[in-house]
C-alpha cells in the first residue's frame, strides 16, 4: 500500500477557462484504471476541488493499490485528474489520498469531458465512487 509522501505536491496553475475544459463530450470509455469520485459544486466552493476529493472516503484497502488515476467529478463532469497517488488511513475504513495533478496528455484525455451514463451518480449514493478495473 502506497501510503502519504510528505513531499507529494499539487498544481495551482490550473485555469478552468483553459480550452481542456470546453469539450463536454460524453467520453465513450474509460481504460485507464480510476477510481471517479463524485462531489458537489458547493463542496468545491467550500474548500476547493482537490480537497473536496480527496478526503473520508469510504474504501477498502485492496482496491485502492491498482488505482492509476483518480478522476474527479461535478455534475457529471470530470473536472480534474489526479495521479502519484499515495493513501493514508484516517480510520479504520476511511482513507485520504495525496496525488498531484496528471499530466497534459491524460488530462486531456479526459478533462471537461462527460463521465459514461454508466457511471452516474446514483439516487441515495451520498459519496459515489466508482471503481474502472479493466484496463
Amino acid at each position: 500500500m502506497k501510503f502519504i509522501n510528505e513531499n507529494a505536491y499539487t498544481r495551482t496553475d490550473i485555469n478552468l477557462d483553459d480550452e481542456i475544459f470546453l469539450s463536454g463530450e460524453k467520453i465513450s470509455a474509460i481504460d485507464d484504471r480510476c477510481l471517479i469520485i463524485m462531489t458537489r459544486q458547493s463542496r468545491v466552493d467550500e474548500v476547493g476541488l482537490y480537497y473536496a476529493t480527496r478526503y473520508a472516503l469510504c474504501l477498502k484497502e485492496d482496491k485502492f493499490n491498482d488505482i492509476n488515476y483518480v478522476l474527479t467529478t461535478v455534475n457529471d463532469e470530470i473536472r480534474e485528474v489526479y495521479t502519484n497517488l499515495f493513501w493514508n488511513m484516517i480510520d479504520s475504513s476511511r482513507f485520504e489520498f495525496e496525488g498531484v495533478v496528471a499530466n497534459d496528455e491524460i488530462r486531456t484525455k479526459y478533462v471537461g469531458k462527460r463521465i459514461p451514463d454508466e457511471y452516474k451518480k446514483k439516487n441515495g449514493i451520498a459519496m459515489p465512487l466508482y471503481f474502472i478495473e479493466h484496463a
